[in-house]
């Protein structure tokens, strides 16, 4: 979802909080719809990026879940 710029932002800076083509943009609220919405408005590198650090974002939540599952089975089991 973006966030218009004149927003206020917080003081501490925000990790979720991407500024991409005079855009601040949450990575963490927006959804696949709106970035490829996003897609003819951003220039191609600015996309890139933004979809990028979605993407990596979203892979490593993945394997932090996998990391803890596995991590209670080995619990269980012992």
């Amino acid at each position: 979802m973006p966030i218009p710029k004149g927003a206020p932002a917080s003081k501490s800076r925000d990790p979720n909080i991407v500024e991409v083509g005079g855009l601040r943009i949450d990575i963490e609220r927006i959804t696949d719809q709106e970035m490829y919405s996003l897609r003819k408005v951003l220039p191609r590198k600015e996309y890139r990026l933004l979809k990028n650090r979605k993407s990596a974002r979203k892979s490593r939540k993945r394997r932090k879940v996998e990391l803890s599952s596995l991590r209670d089975e080995i619990r269980a089991l012992r």
